[in-house]
């Protein structure tokens, strides 16, 4: 009996599609991609039950500036009335930088010559996502998504502006961009200016690139990444661990099918606002995911040793048995996004983003 662990590496393929899953739409159509590695532990004897686990991975793709050329877009147009000219406008619009993470803010510059008699009435920015399927028989389905927009004040006739538009991503449906021999996904600004006496809508694309959020600590070039490796062991009830002052601490349950996988253990720290304090009654927390991504659990103990605990996929809801006055982080690709501190009693987390969530 005991807990083994088995180091292993393994180097990816180049040019792997990152993960992605879009959920059915208006559109109908459901696309997912997903990589998962399993482990498993052969157990001698007629009746005894192989050890299996499968862990799922979320995998995002290098972004080395792929889209070279800066986005920008122009465009003129005539305004006419009762076939009378009413003058020309003059427009063009262009990004801060063609590739963005999750949590970026794009600054959008416009420059308008409004050199006719017409009030530009308003300017709007749309991020669109575009997914292009090809099927096993060729055939290719592109399916167009509106994730979110903001509108901005318009232009006065005759008036010439030139300035920023802050467009925050606010939507809860942001994939990193990837490319795959059957999906492939990109991303769009559309920026509309809405000119009364036109046939339509003036429309400027902007095309960029969403990645993953840039993690809190890159690792340096002569440094090896440390290697991945799985716990598999029988879930206990109930564990002891030794405490800062010698004594012993309670450990909150692992939950069936959740293994707990500990950090190098760091110096001891006298901050009893960032870590566990023991002697607390039991206590219930619900962790709901509301984000686009993967969370991740981590129980912090009484010396500040960060333990996994559980991985959340976006919507997925999570009951922890724990104590009071026991810290936990929520993490979310190498960065910290809250830390939480149990109270008396059953209670709800739901997880929006970096510094939010809904406490209940």
């Amino acid at each position: 009996p005991g807990t083994y662990e088995f180091p292993f590496d393994y180097q990816l393929p180049d040019n792997l599609p990152g993960s992605f899953n879009a959920k059915k739409e208006s559109s109908g159509v459901v696309a997912k991609i997903e990589y998962s590695m399993t482990g498993t532990v052969i157990v001698d004897g007629v009746f005894a039950r192989d050890l299996m686990k499968k862990a799922v991975l979320v995998l995002y793709t290098s972004h080395a500036g792929q889209l070279v050329q800066p986005s920008v877009d122009t465009c003129s147009r005539k305004v006419s009335y009762l076939c009378f000219d009413q003058g020309t406008c003059a427009f063009k619009a262009s990004a801060d930088k063609t590739v963005y993470n999750t949590t970026d803010t794009p600054q959008i510059h416009i420059d308008i010559q409004n050199g006719s008699k017409q009030n530009v009435l308003r300017i709007q920015c749309r991020l669109v996502r575009q997914d292009v399927l090809t099927a096993a028989d060729g055939a290719i389905k592109t399916v167009r998504t509106e994730l979110c927009d903001a509108s901005f004040p318009g232009v006065p006739a005759h008036a010439v502006i030139s300035q920023d538009l802050p467009f925050a991503l606010t939507t809860k449906l942001l994939a990193p961009s990837t490319k795959g021999s059957l999906l492939v996904v990109t991303y769009v600004i559309h920026v509309l200016c809405d000119l009364p006496r036109t046939a339509s809508d003036i429309l400027l694309a902007l095309p960029i690139e969403i990645t993953s959020p840039v993690l809190r600590q890159a690792v340096p070039s002569t440094t090896q990444p440390s290697t991945a490796h799985m716990v598999m062991q029988h879930p206990s009830n109930m564990v002891t661990l030794p405490g800062n002052m010698g004594g012993f601490m309670m450990q909150p349950q692992v939950s069936p099918g959740m293994h707990m996988m500990s950090n190098p253990r760091p110096p001891p720290t006298n901050n009893l606002d960032t870590v566990s304090v023991d002697g607390g009654g039991p206590a219930d927390v619900v962790f709901v995911n509301l984000t686009p991504m993967p969370i991740d659990l981590l129980w912090v103990d009484t010396v500040g040793v960060e333990s996994f605990y559980a991985r959340l996929h976006p919507t997925e809801s999570y009951l922890q048995p724990t104590f009071t006055n026991h810290m936990w982080k929520v993490g979310q690709c190498g960065q910290i996004l809250l830390a939480y501190r149990v109270r008396v009693g059953g209670q709800r987390v739901e997880v929006l983003g970096p510094g939010l969530a809904n406490y209940f």
